[in-house]
């Protein structure tokens, strides 16, 4: 359990790197909000889906399943965070940090 505590504190940190190195208060990219609720996350993540029900899989009863969410939600942070910075003008982010 702990893993994947670290797991969702891992998301919000990108999530909040990523916003603030915006350099105006614009919106997250359809991507991003899929990580900031459970439906979004059950979409983004079959793993977290159980009959419709956001669930965190049992690292003591399923430790496969609980394993590939976490793995799932790292690529998925790993793979927003890339197409945010893909996305950003170079002279806004250098504006933005000087």
């Amino acid at each position: 359990m702990a893993m994947f505590i670290f797991s969702i504190r891992t998301a919000l940190l990108a999530i909040a790197v990523s916003d603030s190195s915006l350099s105006s208060a614009a919106a997250l990219s359809a991507q991003s909000e899929l990580l900031c609720s459970p439906e979004g996350l059950m979409r983004l993540i079959p793993q977290f889906s159980a009959n419709g029900k956001f669930t965190i899989p049992d690292p003591n009863t399923d430790l496969q399943t609980f394993l590939s969410a976490q793995q799932g939600l790292s690529n998925a942070i790993d793979m927003i965070l890339a197409q945010e910075n893909i996305s950003q003008n170079p002279s806004d982010v250098g504006q933005a940090t000087g």
